[in-house]
């Protein structure tokens, strides 16, 4: 993902944060947990992977779940680190555009469509997902995300 891309794709989480809640910068905890996972989505964007895994607990788990090559789950931090280094060496020319971000208490919802390029059969995706982001102590221990089929506009880009 480009700088600019980046910048604009992780700066919008604060914005979508405030968006429609008066109250959002009274949540001293939700804010801080919105901030954290916009540096490690900016430590992924970067392609920073030990930068990344450091956000992430011990006992951490990921689920992604659709019909999509990304899907499965792992656990511990080794693992997701893993996980997310390989899947985002799948893709480029990502466009992640944030749709909305909920937070409460330690939960933070986003919901984002993100286009891009998958690169092994150098097509051209459209995705919607949902990330259901954890924390415990600044740290994210449960990562869900709800993917869409990606069609793109030459059909389905995974096949």
């Amino acid at each position: 993902m480009d700088p600019e891309t980046t910048s604009d794709f992780v700066g919008r989480l604060t914005t979508a944060f405030h968006d429609g809640d008066s109250q959002a910068a009274h949540k001293q905890l939700e804010r801080y947990n919105v901030e954290r996972l916009m540096q490690f989505y900016a430590a992924v964007a970067r392609h920073d992977f030990s930068a990344a895994a450091a956000f992430l607990a011990d006992n951490v788990s990921l689920e992604i779940l659709g019909a999509i090559p990304f899907a499965g789950e792992w656990n511990g931090r080794d693992q997701v680190s893993a996980a997310i280094q390989a899947n985002f060496a799948l893709v480029d020319e990502q466009q992640p555009e944030i749709q909305s971000v909920t937070a409460q208490g330690d939960t933070v919802v986003v919901v984002a469509r993100e286009l891009g390029l998958y690169k092994p059969t150098a097509r051209r995706y459209d995705v919607h997902w949902v990330q259901i982001i954890t924390f415990a102590g600044g740290k994210i221990v449960r990562a869900r995300e709800i993917a869409d089929n990606a069609i793109g506009p030459d059909g389905p880009a995974w096949s």
